[in-house]
């Protein structure tokens, strides 16, 4: 009796022993991840759709306005919709390469600002 006890008593120590060491691993979650998290929680409007990577999803009136103004810079595509297209893709890279910007046929905010600054100084 006293053996099994002993081992009962061993086993419970040893699965509180690992528990501690799981909450230790958890503890030092990568502190990018948390921050990532903590940022995506706190900003709603902000998507992650890569692994590394948090990108910006525009609002479908920015998707408008944008395109928009991509028309008056004559990059020609349909501003009736919100919806990105392959076409528009296409026309927000060219966009980008014009201006400096990393071509990623996103309308991310380095986009939408410059556009917006772009149509400032033309009106």
């Amino acid at each position: 009796m006293k053996k099994k006890l002993l081992i009962l008593a061993t086993f419970i120590l040893a699965l509180n022993l690992s528990f501690a060491m799981g909450d230790k691993k958890h503890e030092a979650k990568n502190d990018k991840s948390v921050e990532k998290e903590r940022f995506a929680r706190e900003n709603p409007k902000y998507i992650e759709k890569e692994a590394d990577r948090v990108v910006y999803e525009p609002t479908k009136t920015e998707i408008i306005t944008a395109k928009k103004a991509l028309n008056k810079k004559g990059f020609k595509v349909d501003a009736t919709t919100a919806q990105i297209d392959n076409k528009t893709r296409k026309q927000i890279k060219l966009f980008q390469a014009n201006n400096t910007l990393e071509m990623t046929g996103e309308l991310d905010l380095a986009t939408l600002k410059e556009l917006k600054s772009k149509e400032a100084l033309s009106e």
